[in-house]
């Protein structure tokens, strides 16, 4: 980051189901820090009138970041960029390097609206989504953010109001603009959905000439048709060609539109907002309406799981004075558990929102800024996506006036090493670029040392001490305030309780904080680890071999102030499920439209008289799938799940899904591959951050490599947890 130039370049349409959350903790009271719970909150400003904060909060604990903007401020403004014709996803990233130059360019971005992942419309949008006044996609039913040509932003849901007149004057509903066409639904298709209408060769399509692109909301085209077909599908889209699909049921409103018929084409959004839209970036439900939590799931056709359980999340909200709010919260991590749509609500009301909307969320979530990503997305990296909400700013670039520091303030035991990254900006907050050797550095207060590369080393100290670095550039100077504690005034290990089954394999950490509970960075390798004969073997990266108890203590010891960690061996075999009871099971896939299928057995079985067969399908898609069996049981203080399983040898993940009190979901490994055929018990350790009741969710089959597309079914019988006793 010491040499920076100018930026010039520049989902899911399915729910995760797989999340189960115990509660829906209290509504989170963001504004006001609950006692106890300690809060990290950093900000900056990354354009003229755009700021970006970064909460994290123990308590939850929530990852938040937050971008917020004026769309009226000179220079800025909001937009939408979509990733294109299916197939059509792109990172956030690349959204907004491919949507920026020098004159106009990206200085922020989340993701946007939910799209179809995997199969012919991969990367479709499912809502309203207007780009640069070109309406792109629209659909029903649903919440949208719109932004309006005088520079407002609004939370609306808006519902196509499109029609084709035949030359009889037959008016025929038009109920969705470039969407996959459902089992009933009138679709209007135009080239910007991509080069065909990629439907199933049933119903009727008529190809219309003389729709010039981009449609206009509020306009009738004169239209002539030139093609009309039954039971074909998939037509192809030409430039000033659109086509008007109807699927088998709704077939008929199509019959009497022949070749050369002229015809007429309404386009039309309901109801009528007072200006223009420029831009539109669909998702929902609403949270927010006029200052109070509106969480409209069920309006919006949302689920119950959707809105309840704790998922990560994006959302969109607008201010009584017009400042529009963008939020990341973070989830499916021990770093933060992401929230319910209440929650979220909460948080956006609590930042000052009028009216919000959540967008989609899951692996989806993405905060990009001035060209880093700043949350932690739950997949490990960016999902690409099909359109993201830009921050555009078009503010000239002039000559450095200041200097931003990275990190900005430092909190260290003696020997922490660390390198501050350097920055310089113009008036604008644009990165200007300079020479590395041209900076000077300077301690102060007896903190410790800095090398010219800005490596800094907190000093042996025997005492509190407080000081800064100091950053000298072009006349330029800043700080990096910094306090080095000779020894942590709190040491905690995380988690101070283990229940363990003799052998078992736990890791554990440990976290320096000060009096107020905030982090204190140390060097890990001064941490000194040790664990009682009962509790284990113990080595110094933080890994606990469980002994065989009964109750055994762990220890951590950092510059002569230690912590402690209680371990318990005492566990009972519980059966979660013997697959014996009758009722229908009901397998689901990721994504949806992967085949999958359940039924109950009688061959093979490893014990009773029934198991279950989970069949799957892994050849309709080259994207990360899975198969899953639902269990849905209550588990308790579980510290390892077995599971019999009857392999088929094809060499997939088996893994289980459970979810803890705290809403946190957490995926177990029982093998890397079923490269068995023939019974096999599988085990799995539950992570020992999972805070008990826990609930297994599911047991499932994945595969992320585009390669493996096969097909196969695994056989599954006596489903069992190993349950610690009460923690003493």
């Amino acid at each position: 980051m010491s040499s920076i130039t100018p930026s010039t370049g520049g989902r899911s349409a399915r729910l995760c189901r797989l999340a189960r959350a115990a509660l829906v903790l209290a509504a989170l009271a963001f504004a006001l820090a609950a006692a106890g719970a300690a809060e990290i909150r950093s900000q900056r400003m990354v354009a003229p009138g755009v700021s970006y904060t970064m909460v994290r909060r123990s308590q939850g604990p929530f990852n938040v970041n937050i971008i917020e903007l004026d769309p009226k401020r000179q220079y800025i403004s909001l937009a939408v960029a979509g990733a294109g014709a299916s197939p059509g996803r792109l990172r956030v990233s690349a959204l907004a390097d491919r949507a920026s130059s020098i004159e106009r360019y990206a200085v922020a971005a989340v993701n946007g609206d939910y799209f179809v992942m995997g199969g012919p419309s991969d990367g479709v949008l499912l809502g309203l989504n207007v780009s640069s006044g070109e309406l792109l996609t629209a659909g029903g039913g649903r919440s949208a953010l719109v932004l309006l040509d005088d520079g407002t932003a609004q939370v609306v849901m808006l519902r196509v109001e499109a029609w084709l007149e035949t030359s009889a004057g037959k008016r025929i509903p038009i109920s969705a603009i470039n969407q996959p066409r459902g089992r009933q639904e009138v679709v209007l298709y135009t080239p910007t959905y991509g080069t065909s209408t990629r439907t199933q060769p049933s119903g009727r399509e008529v190809v219309l000439a003389g729709v010039p692109e981009p449609l206009e909301l509020g306009r009738a085209y004169e239209a002539q048709v030139t093609a009309s077909t039954h039971a074909v599908g998939n037509l192809a889209l030409w430039p000033e060609h659109v086509a008007v699909s109807a699927p088998t049921l709704s077939a008929a409103a199509l019959e009497g539109v022949a070749v050369g018929d002229a015809v007429k084409l309404g386009v039309d959004l309901a109801p009528r907002l007072q200006g223009k839209i420029v831009d539109a970036v669909g998702g929902g439900p609403r949270l927010a309406r006029d200052g109070r939590i509106s969480v409209e799931s069920g309006r919006e056709d949302f689920t119950a799981e959707h809105s309840q359980r704790r998922h990560p999340r994006t959302a969109a909200g607008v201010k009584p004075d017009g400042r529009v709010v963008l939020v990341t919260v973070d989830g499916r991590q021990a770093s933060s558990v992401g929230m319910t749509l209440d929650e979220l609500a909460r948080l956006m009301l609590d930042l000052g929102c009028r009216d919000a909307v959540n967008l989609d969320g899951g692996g989806s979530t993405t905060m990009w800024v001035r060209g880093k990503v700043v949350n932690s997305p739950c997949n490990g990296s960016q999902r690409p996506v099909g359109n993201a909400l830009l921050v555009m700013s078009a503010a000239p670039h002039g000559p450095a006036t200041r200097v931003r520091l990275e990190p900005e303030s430092i909190a260290a035991l003696p020997g922490y090493r660390t390198t501050i990254e350097v920055e310089a900006q113009d008036d604008y907050y644009n990165p200007i670029s300079f020479d590395a050797g041209g900076v000077g550095w300077a301690c102060e207060g007896g903190i410790g040392e800095i090398s010219p590369r800005g490596e800094f080393t907190a000093g042996d100290v025997t005492e509190t001490v407080t000081g800064a670095v100091k950053v000298y550039l072009r006349g330029a100077k800043a700080l990096v305030p910094v306090t080095v504690y000779a020894r942590p005034p709190q040491l905690r290990i995380s988690p101070d309780r283990v229940a363990a089954a003799p052998g078992q394999q736990v890791r554990l950490s440990v976290s320096a904080l000060d009096d107020d509970g905030n982090p204190i960075a140390f060097d890990p390798a001064q941490v000194s680890w040790k664990a009682d004969p009962a509790a284990g073997a113990m080595d110094q990266a933080g890994m606990l071999v469980a002994g065989t108890g009964p109750v055994g203590t762990v220890t951590a010891s950092l510059r002569g102030v230690e912590a402690a960690a209680r371990v318990v061996f005492a566990t009972t075999t519980v059966v979660a499920d013997d697959l014996e009871k009758e009722g229908a099971r009901t397998a689901f896939s990721w994504p949806p439209e992967v085949p999958v299928s359940c039924e109950r057995v009688t061959e093979p079985v490893r014990e009773g008289k029934y198991a279950a067969r989970l069949t799957y399908d892994f050849t309709t898609t080259t994207d990360s799938r899975a198969a899953f069996l639902p269990v849905d049981r209550d588990i308790g203080n579980a510290v390892a799940l077995r599971a019999w399983v009857y392999g088929d040898g094809r060499g997939h993940w088996l893994r289980a899904k459970i979810t803890d009190a705290g809403g946190q979901s957490f995926n177990l490994d029982f093998a890397p591959q079923v490269d068995w055929t023939g019974w096999r018990e599988v085990t799995a350790s539950v992570p020992p951050a999972a805070q008990a009741p826990i609930r297994w969710d599911a047991i499932y089959i994945s595969e992320f490599h585009p390669d493996r597309q096969d097909a196969g079914a695994l056989v599954f019988d006596l489903l069992q947890a190993e349950v610690a006793g009460p923690l003493p």
